[in-house]
């Protein structure tokens, strides 16, 4: 099971088959793909408002469960060439007294939502599965690892069942223990992580990382650096800035002097070559 964070991508026209999804690798990131084409979410938590949501320019909807109204909104999406992320809703601890360690009741709670996925997995509007909601919010830390191996569980299933759309999941914000925990209980291949960084001249422009993989995977280096002296606008609608020198490099590396006078950010992303990464960064100042 991959954590996707995906923003929403422009419909063009009605749907009548199928869909065959993809996150593709390209590069140095990633792509989502519909039917081979580029797919990019425009959308919204909307499920009454989908005139008012095509009318905005969006594409996609998002749904946080599956009842008897599914399919006939799935059909008023099709009519509006609208796609939609399904969402499975499981439950929190606690609610109605459900508990991550009752075998039993985990047990129905993954029989109903992967007989939601055989009835779904071929509408046309389906672009996505979505397992839980938040899932992690007010668990009592004895279930943590009980929780997290039943979501992974049903994403495996799910891909099982219909391996023609990608399977995500939804957490409340990030911190490192739940990323840890996310780590150690379901993304399997763990990212690399940069155990030292340090300056090997006087003039922050030379470096040396020190990375390892915990799965003992080969790793490359690429450095990107960025203007930081260019005016940005922060919060949800932060821009790119633009990379304005790209280069692949070792875990020794020279930060660019070619650039023009003024404050730069450098990145250094070291992957894993199966999706993992982890990112150094530095500013440094080309003197005029």
């Amino acid at each position: 099971m991959i954590p996707l964070l995906l923003s929403v991508v422009l419909g063009a026209g009605p749907l009548a088959e199928p869909s065959v999804v993809r996150v593709i690798h390209a590069g140095t990131g990633y792509r989502l793909e519909r039917n081979g084409q580029l797919y990019f979410i425009k959308g919204a938590g909307a499920q009454k408002q989908l005139d008012d949501l095509v009318q905005a320019g969006g594409n996609s909807i998002r749904t946080w469960g599956v009842d008897a109204s599914t399919p006939g909104l799935l059909d008023a999406c099709v009519k509006r060439g609208l796609t939609a992320t399904v969402g499975f809703w499981l439950m929190k601890a606690g609610d109605k007294g459900f508990s991550y360690l009752e075998a039993g009741r985990v047990q129905r709670q993954e029989d109903d939502v992967l007989s939601g996925v055989r009835k779904l997995k071929d509408h046309p509007a389906l672009l996505l599965s979505s397992v839980g909601n938040e899932v992690e919010l007010g668990l009592p830390k004895n279930q943590e690892e009980a929780m997290w191996r039943h979501v992974d569980r049903l994403a495996e299933k799910i891909h099982e069942i219909d391996p023609n759309h990608p399977v995500m999941t939804v957490v409340a914000d990030m911190w490192p223990e739940k990323m840890t925990a996310l780590l150690r209980w379901c993304p399997r291949n763990r990212c690399p992580e940069i155990v030292s960084a340090e300056k090997t001249s006087s003039d922050r422009r030379h470096w040396r990382l020190a990375a390892i993989d915990p799965d003992g995977d080969s790793l490359t280096y690429e450095l990107q650096v960025v203007n930081e002296d260019k005016p940005r606008f922060v919060g949800d609608f932060e821009q790119d800035l633009g990379v304005e020198y790209r280069a692949t490099v070792s875990n020794e590396f020279v930060l660019p002097d070619t650039l023009k006078p003024g404050r730069y950010r450098a990145y250094v992303i070291v992957r894993d070559g199966r999706g993992g990464a982890a990112v150094w960064n530095a500013v440094y100042k080309l003197p005029e």
